[in-house]
């Protein structure tokens, strides 16, 4: 997975896409804070009894 996160990156860089740029590493950082909190949602769950 990081690895096409790498390419598209570097393809858009070199490309001279600066704009796309910033919005796909918004994007990215977006998905990576709601990846985490879903994680943190299901380790609490779990540790408090609610999971099975």
């Amino acid at each position: 997975m990081a690895k096409l996160f790498n390419n598209i990156r570097k393809s858009l860089l070199n490309q001279g896409k600066t704009t796309n740029y910033l919005k796909y590493a918004i994007g990215e950082i977006v998905f990576i804070c709601e990846s985490r909190v879903k994680i943190l949602q299901l380790f609490s769950r779990d540790k408090i009894g609610l999971c099975a």
